[in-house]
Formats: structure tokens, C-alpha cells, sequence
């Protein structure tokens, strides 16, 4: 399936989150965004590379491709990352955790992706007019600090629409 957008970028919501490392309890601001078209949770190697993150070896490797088919860069994940992840409320007084797995490999702009697997098993109230995201059916296997975690923080992206092809005629109205 193919889609048209303007400058190969589309309306898309990023999360504002924190990684704490598993075995030194860092923590790294960064961005993870949310991505139905990708698998697994994915972590930038440029970005676990220049924030040190302790890589493993994946026991069995496999190869990656881009969203429009290309190869990625990387060719195959041959590392994954163990890292606690935070994502916060707009206030900050409530959040969700959960230690979760990162595939390692090139994603471009992204220094996490949070695809279809995350988006399942978390199951979020996302409205994407208002780039609002809801965390009220975690699994159990996640914390959450003053459940339910609503309004996260999100930074949205919403680049130039593309015009329409003809004018509106509907009116609203009051």
C-alpha cells in the first residue's frame, strides 16, 4: 500500500519520555514516537551509541527495511538495549513505566520508535486531533503512577497539509 504526502512526512504524535538505565538508573530525556507502520520497539544506534547504553547481542539476527522496502542502513538488528522507560502526564504528577526491550538500529530523525506491538499491548487512547494520548489499559506488567495516566506529553507534528482539489462547498453553520 502506498500513500502520497507532502514532503514524505505525515501527521504524527512523539511522546515525551525518559529512559533510566537498568543497571546505572541514569536517566536521558528524549522523544519516542508513536509508528502503527513499524514493529517491535526500536532505538536509534546513534542514539544508544552516544548515550552509552549497554548493547546485547540478539541470539538470532534479522534483517531490517525501511518503510517505502529499502534496506536499512544497518542491514540486520544484531543488538538490543534493556532500558526503563517513563512517560510522563502534561503535569507531571502521574506517569508509566515499564522496562521494556529496544531493538538497535538505524531510524533516521527518531531516537525511539513505539510501533503496532507497543500501540496492541498498550492499547492508548490516542486523539489524534488534539495529539492527546490516554494510558488507561497497560498491561500488568506496567507501573502507573496515579492511574490512569492521561494527557501524556506529546510534542505533535503536524507538517503543511496538502491542498485540496476542489473547493468546499459545505458550510458550517451555528
Amino acid at each position: 500500500m502506498l500513500a502520497v504526502t507532502h514532503n514524505q512526512q505525515v501527521p504524527s504524535i512523539t511522546l515525551k519520555t525518559e529512559l533510566i538505565g537498568k543497571v546505572t538508573s541514569r536517566k536521558i530525556d528524549t522523544e519516542a514516537l508513536i509508528d502503527s507502520g513499524a514493529e517491535g520497539i526500536i532505538i536509534n544506534s546513534c542514539f544508544a551509541r552516544d548515550n552509552h547504553l549497554t548493547l546485547l547481542p540478539i541470539k538470532n539476527p534479522f534483517p531490517v527495511c525501511n518503510v517505502n522496502g529499502s534496506k536499512n542502513t544497518m542491514g540486520w538488528v544484531c543488538h538490543y538495549t534493556v532500558q526503563k522507560l517513563h512517560i510522563y502526564s502534561q503535569d507531571r504528577r502521574s506517569y508509566h513505566e515499564e522496562t521494556a526491550e529496544f531493538y538497535v538500529t538505524d531510524i533516521g530523525d527518531h531516537n525511539i520508535i513505539l510501533s503496532t506491538n507497543w500501540l496492541e499491548e498498550h492499547n492508548p487512547e490516542v486523539d489524534w486531533l488534539f495529539s492527546k494520548v490516554d494510558m488507561v489499559r497497560c498491561p500488568e506488567t506496567c507501573i502507573l503512577e496515579q492511574p490512569p495516566v492521561l494527557n501524556l506529553c506529546t510534542k505533535p507534528k503536524f507538517p503543511n497539509r496538502l491542498p485540496l482539489t476542489h473547493e468546499s462547498t459545505t458550510r458550517i453553520t451555528k
